[in-house]
């Protein structure tokens, strides 16, 4: 029989190879995502390609996401979505309206699904960890959850390396010349006006288009490779492993084709039972959290990107400001987990918090000019020190709050998320950059104030408050 640190290794590898896949795929798909409001800013086909995306996943994530992972099992859910991600890709060697947005569609459908699937993978490998481990299962669920979040953020930081050496380091035209750019309609200024954005269209187009297919090209091959890794060495989730975890004699019913009611009455049956999990009183508190996720990662992507990235120093420079964004993301996803773990969430949120009010000062209050806009750099290191804290600390609270439901809380975190996106991207082109921080700001205050009157009702006086909240330092996972 094998000794418990050789079965943890081996977990770790499984985990390992599982992650490197989706590494692959977002270092792909990102890229393209963060440079749809520049690159198709005409007309604002590219981030209406992006509500698309979003606005399809909150729908289908609800309705449907539940039975196909259920029926299919994770590992098939994972390809489709992958496959999903290289549709939209390839779609962007001929971005037009009638394209592009049946293109987000698609991959609004494996955005519901991918999330939850990924979800259940990372939980799976910290209860088999757990198992052989000296730790809580929540515990090394939290630090599981934060390697994950480690390797995604880095994958962009990967992706758009990549297209920073493509575009930039190709062209021998490069539109970033700082000097000759009109800085008055950048940063908090932008609004796109459909007369300005026109006027100084260069700023955000990259100057050769050779280079931008080629870079299309080499991102649709690493989706290829991570769907090639995925189909030949991830098992899938072996549901007896979950049993034999939780204790439970019988084998959970996860065949939808068991159900004599079939499919229909299993959809009826799954989203009558989010809608309840939606009204549940824990949830309704941690709602706002999880949308103000949504809105702060396409705050990221969409405003960020195009009014102080493309607009200030180019399109060809988005790729390494992406990087920068991705390098914080990753090492503050990281780092968050061990915060969580050493001094629990609440501290963790007051950290998140800061930082988040303090980006939104330097957004609001500095004034671009040409010898400041290495300040830019600062708010793009900035937003991925943010994303850091939130998107692995949302996603950690709801399995938490849920234990029992993982699978629908999941769920719920990931429609809400996708709703915040879908919000954020939908009124892109309606409000100035100014204003959409100014609601921002208040929303965080409002889901700080909805969490921490989840914590005081439900957890104050629970046996599992110091599980949750202050977690007792015994060191980490590996």
């Amino acid at each position: 029989m094998s000794s418990p640190a050789s079965l943890r290794r081996q977990i770790v590898i499984k985990f390992a190879i599982f992650t490197s896949g989706i590494f692959l795929t977002f270092a792909g798909y990102l890229v393209l995502l963060g440079l749809q409001s520049s690159i198709n800013i005409e007309d604002g086909v590219g981030n209406a390609s992006v509500t698309a995306t979003y606005v399809t996943a909150s729908l289908f994530g609800v309705t449907l996401t539940p039975l196909i992972l259920k029926r299919f099992g994770k590992k098939a859910c994972v390809l489709f979505c992958e496959f999903t991600y290289l549709v939209y890709i390839l779609v962007n060697y001929y971005p037009e309206s009638y394209t592009l947005i049946p293109a987000g569609v698609i991959v609004g459908m494996g955005e519901a699904t991918m999330w939850p699937a990924m979800m259940l993978f990372v939980v799976h490998y910290a209860r088999r960890f757990a198992r052989h481990g000296t730790k809580s299962t929540e515990r090394y669920t939290t630090e599981f959850i934060g390697l994950f979040y480690c390797a995604f953020q880095f994958s962009g930081v990967f992706g758009n390396l990549i297209n920073y050496a493509i575009l930039y380091g190709g062209s021998s035209n490069a539109s970033s010349d700082t000097s000759a750019r009109e800085l008055s309609y950048c940063g908090i200024n932008d609004c796109q006006v459909p007369n300005i954005t026109a006027q100084y269209l260069n700023q955000y187009v990259p100057a050769s288009q050779t280079l931008l297919y080629i870079m299309i090209g080499v991102m649709a091959g690493l989706v290829l490779l991570a769907m090639l890794t995925h189909s030949t060495l991830v098992r899938d989730i072996d549901h007896s492993l979950e049993v034999e975890d939780k204790g439970n004699e019988n084998p959970p019913d996860d065949d939808v084709s068991n159900h004599d009611d079939g499919a229909w009455q299993f959809i009826t049956r799954t989203v009558m039972g989010t809608l309840l999990h939606l009204i549940n009183p824990k949830q309704l508190l941690i709602t706002p959290f999880a949308l103000y996720s949504g809105f702060f990662m396409a705050f990221g992507f969409t405003e960020v990107s195009r009014a102080f990235g493309s607009c200030m120093l180019g399109v060809e420079q988005v790729g390494l400001m992406l990087a920068i964004t991705g390098a914080a993301d990753s090492l503050m996803s990281f780092v968050s987990g061990r915060i969580s773990g050493r001094f629990g969430r609440n501290f963790t949120f007051i950290v998140g918090f800061v930082l988040d009010i303090s980006n939104y000062m330097i957004c609001l209050f500095w004034v671009p000019s040409q010898s400041s806009l290495w300040v830019v750099y600062i708010i793009f290191a900035m937003v991925g020190l943010i994303d850091g804290v939130w998107q692995p600390l949302v996603n950690e609270m709801h399995g938490a709050y849920f234990p029992e439901n993982e699978e629908v809380a999941f769920t719920v975190w990931n429609m809400y998320t996708l709703v915040g996106i879908a919000w954020q991207t939908g009124w892109s082109s309606s409000l100035c950059v100014s204003t959409k921080i100014y609601v921002q700001i208040g929303f965080l205050c409002f889901s700080m104030i909805c969490h921490r009157v989840s914590v005081w009702i439900y957890y104050r006086k629970s046996p599992k408050y110091d599980e949750l909240n202050v977690v007792e330092n015994k060191g980490t996972a590996f």
